[in-house]
């Protein structure tokens, strides 16, 4: 999970830096096997991952990852619901994107990164 997208993730939720590490510590609290409390995060420690100071813990990410990829299912659930005739298709908008997610949770690894403008430039279209 990149720190953009961590940070869309708080701001999709409406919260606050300090409201962000206290949500994520409860997840990971629920979510541990043996109901070991985790303090919550710092406002600092939530920016410092925002703002690539500091790593964001693979456990936080794949925490993260599981919440967007329920998210997602609902959504398509939701979406295509046999009671509005929907027909279910691969390319609904959506699945890709659940598709990667779920990839990313089984793999750990990060999907590339997009070319910035330095790149573009060292390509000559610039």
């Amino acid at each position: 999970m990149s720190p953009d997208e961590l940070k869309q993730e708080r701001l999709r939720r409406g919260m606050t830096y300090a409201e962000f590490g206290e949500w994520v510590a409860q997840q990971l609290t629920v979510a541990d096997p043996d109901g070991k409390e985790v303090k919550p995060y710092s406002r600092q420690r939530i920016y410092d991952w925002e703002n690539k100071i500091v790593p964001v813990p693979s456990r936080v990410e794949a925490m993260l990852l599981r919440e967007e990829i329920a998210r997602l299912e609902r959504l398509l659930k939701h979406e295509r619901s046999p009671a509005a005739g929907h027909e279910i298709t691969e390319d609904e908008p959506g699945r890709k994107e659940l598709e990667e997610k779920r990839d990313q949770l089984k793999t750990g690894k990060k999907p590339p990164s997009k070319k910035r403008g330095r790149s573009a430039e060292r390509d000559g279209d610039w």
